[in-house]
């Protein structure tokens, strides 16, 4: 609920870089908030509240406590992830090499300076996918992070059934060669399986998980792939074959993102 007298801001957004224009829309920020009083809290290496204790475990995770989903920290700590994607110095990269040579003398004078204006000014506590966690690490600074994966992507381009492109395909989550995939794929993160400050893996991104028209996409694959078997065995079983309707689609949709979180969570705890 919005506390009362709160008086929104306009920001200029671009939904994506390529874009030339900017957009305006409306946000609110606590100072917006006229009878929102901000309280100081104390706070764990990690960034959890430590007014707010739960069991500690040694690493990240999450719990529902009075109703509400909340991640913990190692310490045992409430913990609210504020996060950025895509943070590193990106120094080799050739859009950026001027850049940073202009500003920055090395990679750890980057690593400083944006730890203090990300993390000590703007509030931000973890960095998501596609950053660069060793950069803060070889600093001496270490931020809650979360490794990015690809297990349905690198899937698709080997699977024994046809290479499959996401982008315009439905994704082969009914191989039965995909369990098998994600364990073998996980192995790779047994390394960093003692880092407690992995907030959580990111998996993969940008799947396609549309309701729209699911079943027709699974239907039109040829008749011996896994996933057009699998649809047909699903709509003769609800006696829907030649009938179904958006609330199925919106079924068979939970179904494939059950199926696909199942198998690559239990690859995941697993190593």
């Amino acid at each position: 609920q919005i506390p009362t007298a709160a008086a929104p801001k306009t920001v200029k957004v671009k939904t994506q870089s390529k874009n030339k224009s900017w957009k305006r829309f409306e946000t609110l920020t606590f100072d917006c908030l006229g009878d929102y009083i901000i309280r100081e809290t104390t706070r764990s290496k990690f960034g959890g509240r430590k007014d707010k204790i739960d069991e500690a475990t040694g690493f990240f995770y999450v719990k529902r406590i009075s109703g509400r989903w909340s991640f913990v920290d190692p310490d045992g700590n409430l913990y609210f992830s504020a996060g950025l994607n895509a943070t590193g110095p990106y120094k080799d990269d050739k859009k950026f090499q001027k850049a940073f040579a202009e500003k920055f003398k090395s990679t750890a004078q980057w690593a400083a300076e944006s730890h203090e204006y990300l993390f000590r000014k703007l509030g931000f506590n973890t960095i998501g996918a596609w950053s660069d966690p060793n950069a803060f690490v070889e600093a001496g600074l270490n931020v809650p992070y979360c490794p990015y994966w690809s297990f349905m992507q690198t899937y698709a381009k080997k699977r024994v059934h046809g290479a499959v492109k996401l982008s315009e395909g439905p994704m082969p989550i009914f191989d039965p060669e995909f369990d098998e995939f994600c364990d073998e794929y996980a192995k790779s993160l047994a390394e960093k399986s003692g880092d407690p400050w992995i907030l959580g893996h990111f998996s993969d991104n940008e799947l396609p998980l549309k309701e729209n028209d699911i079943l027709n996409r699974y239907l039109t694959l040829p008749s011996k792939d896994p996933g057009h078997m699998f649809a047909v065995k699903w709509l003769t079983e609800r006696k829907r074959m030649f009938d179904f309707s958006d609330d199925d689609n919106a079924e068979f949709c939970s179904e494939i993102i059950a199926r696909y979180y199942r198998i690559v969570s239990t690859a995941i705890k697993k190593y």
